[in-house]
């Protein structure tokens, strides 16, 4: 009888050994897919990006060609939201870059289960996939030299899109003063855009920064 007990948890045993390498295949690959589909996501969010910044760039370039040589209808009043577009792309900007960390934030924690199933010391988990990436991407974790040029880029914009929303409120004050309704009313929304977009961003680093810190 004693026997016979061995033999069962035996078999037991055997047959346990591959459903649980199944269960590990099947959570390797469920893995795997989940991945993929970030991956692809965070493809598609550079995409979309790198159009609405050439889409802005062809819109600065027409308005700055008509804005004095065109009578637009509305007349002074359309001349100070003429700047209103580009505050939408840089809104629209950042919700593009708080998904990308947020699924940065996705692919981090799936990579970091795919690095321990292929055991890869954790030494070199800062060389591998996203963390590599958020390396020369973060201006958290760039070298100076790059950080330089992630505040030419993004800063730029940002000066090019102040500098051409202040020319739209100059181009209405030289005709009717600055205390005139719309250059109040025009700077006074621009003001509120330049603060929601600042806070926007904030949260944007905060988010990419719980990344590196990990």
């Amino acid at each position: 009888m004693a026997s016979h007990r061995r033999w069962i948890r035996s078999k037991t045993a055997i047959t346990d050994s591959p459903i649980a390498v199944n269960k590990s295949a099947d959570r390797i690959a469920a893995l795997g897919a989940l991945y993929q589909a970030d991956r692809q996501e965070a493809a598609g969010i550079l995409l979309a990006a790198l159009a609405l910044f050439a889409a802005a760039l062809t819109y600065l370039g027409v308005v700055a060609i008509i804005i004095n040589n065109v009578k637009l209808p509305g007349g002074y009043w359309t001349v100070v939201s003429l700047a209103f577009p580009l505050w939408v792309v840089a809104a629209f900007h950042v919700l593009l870059n708080a998904n990308a960390a947020v699924r940065a934030r996705s692919i981090d924690i799936i990579e970091k289960r795919l690095v321990d199933a292929a055991g890869f010391d954790e030494s070199n988990r800062q060389d591998l996939g996203s963390r590599a990436t958020l390396r020369v991407t973060s201006i958290q974790e760039q070298p100076f030299r790059l950080q330089v040029q992630s505040v030419i880029s993004y800063g730029g914009t940002l000066v090019i899109i102040i500098a051409f929303t202040s020319y739209c409120l100059a181009v209405v004050a030289k005709v009717h003063g600055w205390t005139s309704a719309p250059v109040i009313t025009g700077g006074a929304v621009y003001a509120l855009l330049f603060g929601m977009v600042m806070l926007a961003w904030y949260e944007v680093g905060r988010i990419t920064g719980s990344i590196t810190k990990e």
